[in-house]
């Protein structure tokens, strides 16, 4: 029926639908009229094989499956099964221990990048140990200014943590290079040097803007970044005297 007259009857259209001028009305009794623009047939078996590929939400209450049915999902079917066999091999077992398995690498998985990221802390715990040091003091507040390779930002601010509880009156805004070699900046303050005028977030501001960068946040925690590492040398080495004009200001 031609569509204005199938709205008539009550029946929806979906929002991000296109239909013509001509369409079809399903109606299920006591539950839903909708318009519909696509195929029908007479009855379930002209349909034949059919594969499910996915599920989704369009709206509200809303749920599509896209599927490919007939002739045309055989060969789908026919790759899902070559997969699976494949996954069998690698993983060893079979078809009925293949779940289980894979779920059990997965948390295995998990394990492994836990005890990854301790080790990166630890790593970087004992570079703090041995090498972090105030680059300049203003106002009785220290500046520490780090980087550290493939470092994220979670793992930055447990970093922080740490240089915090040997250097509880440091300012302290840290950097992780990414494996691309972005940078993920994080400044830290507690609230006693913020009454003596330092300002995380000010800071980290400051210096992200010299090499391209953003971010900012409170006066106890900012987090930004930059797209490359390449001028964060030159924007660390700027850090100082920015911190001391911030620290002047503050006052």
């Amino acid at each position: 029926m031609p569509i204005e007259d199938a709205k008539k009857t009550g029946a929806k259209a979906l929002f991000d639908e296109k239909y013509g001028d001509e369409v079809r009305v399903l109606d299920i009794e006591d539950f839903s009229t909708e318009l519909c623009g696509g195929t029908h047939v007479k009855n379930t078996g002209e349909i034949g094989l059919v594969k499910i590929l996915r599920e989704e939400g369009i709206g509200s209450g809303i749920r599509r499956i896209t599927a490919v049915a007939g002739s045309s999902s055989l060969p789908l079917f026919q790759s899902f099964g070559l997969a699976v066999t494949s996954l069998v091999t690698m993983v060893g077992g079979d078809i009925e221990s293949l779940m289980s398995k894979v779920e059990s690498m997965v948390d295995e998985k998990k394990v492994l990048e836990r005890k990854n990221r301790e080790l990166q802390v630890k790593a970087a715990m004992s570079d703090i140990e041995n090498s972090v040091r105030p680059k300049a003091n203003a106002g009785g507040v220290d500046l520490i200014v780090e980087k550290f390779e493939n470092i994220t930002p979670d793992l930055l601010r447990q970093i922080g943590d740490r240089i915090r509880q040997k250097y509880p009156n440091a300012l302290m805004l840290l950097a992780g290079v990414g494996e691309e070699k972005h940078v993920a900046f994080t400044a830290m303050a507690s609230p006693d040097i913020v009454k003596l005028g330092a300002n995380a977030g000010s800071l980290l501001k400051a210096v992200a803007a010299e090499m391209g960068g953003k971010g900012g946040g409170s006066p106890t925690l900012a987090q930004g970044g930059a797209p490359s590492s390449k001028d964060l040398d030159k924007a660390f080495a700027a850090a100082p005297k920015l911190f001391e004009g911030l620290m002047a200001k503050g006052k």
